[in-house]
């Protein structure tokens, strides 16, 4: 082979080499591209909006959570409009989640994992819409809770409707938010020797109703918690008629 054919194949050798190199540069120029915002990674993606929902889910569930706190927040002097809006508003969050949940899920159903959890959860939203919505229906009017709210002012009967739509959807909601075992429906903190302290506040007597009963009476009430409560609805709901 002559000295000029050598140094043909040394310069192609060198040429494909340069090539080779070259198109490497540029491929690692295109990944750092990707990597820099140009193709973003689909999971990352799915992640930031799960991450962005949860954060305006996660204020509705502290406001829902503060209430149970509470025993519900309300007092004699809460109208049933008051109610009516909170739950309301719990129905309206829970249809713009579900609605964003059930999009995320069809951008990125690739995850059968992920998308069966969401799937799951979007399920239990559900019926904590469907209970809201109830709870409210069961809630309308300017009426104050507690009826008689003036001295020598009669009670009026509670419209056995709105009751029964109050604790279904209250239990609808109980049996999703509170976990098995949390609240009890029979909760009772009180001693048997301060039950009967506690009920010499109502026999008429007035020298028994004195500050030692009154704050016993206080502390048996006070002892039992909002989820107690709330467990004693649900099971109510389940023992009442038309439930």
């Amino acid at each position: 082979m002559g000295e000029g054919k050598i140094e043909e194949k040394e310069k192609e050798g060198k040429n494909g080499r340069e090539g080779k190199r070259v198109l490497g540069m540029l491929l690692g120029l295109m990944v750092m591209e990707c990597n820099s915002g140009g193709v973003k990674d689909p999971e990352k993606v799915f992640l930031t909006e799960m991450v962005n929902l949860g954060k305006g889910f996660l204020g509705v569930f502290v406001s829902f959570g503060d209430m149970i706190t509470e025993t519900l927040g309300i007092k004699a002097e809460t109208k049933k409009s008051e109610i009516d809006g909170y739950f309301s508003k719990i129905e309206n969050t829970m249809k713009v989640v579900k609605e964003k949940l059930g999009e995320i899920v069809g951008e990125y159903g690739n995850y059968p994992n992920v998308k069966e959890k969401v799937e799951e959860f979007i399920g239990k939203i559900g019926k904590i819409e469907e209970g809201a919505k109830e709870v409210a229906l069961g809630a309308s009017g300017e009426d104050k809770i507690g009826g008689a709210t003036n001295a020598g002012q009669d009670a009026v009967a509670a419209d056995k409707n709105s009751v029964i739509s109050l604790v279904k959807g209250i239990k609808a909601i109980v049996e999703i938010v509170l976990r098995d075992g949390e609240g009890s429906a029979d909760a009772s903190k009180t001693g048997e020797d301060d039950k009967r302290d506690i009920g010499k506040l109502f026999d008429g007597t007035k020298d028994e109703a004195k500050e030692e009963n009154i704050a016993k009476a206080a502390a048996s009430i006070g002892a039992i918690s909002g989820s107690d409560v709330l467990r004693a609805i649900a099971k109510d709901g389940d023992d009442g008629d038309g439930m």
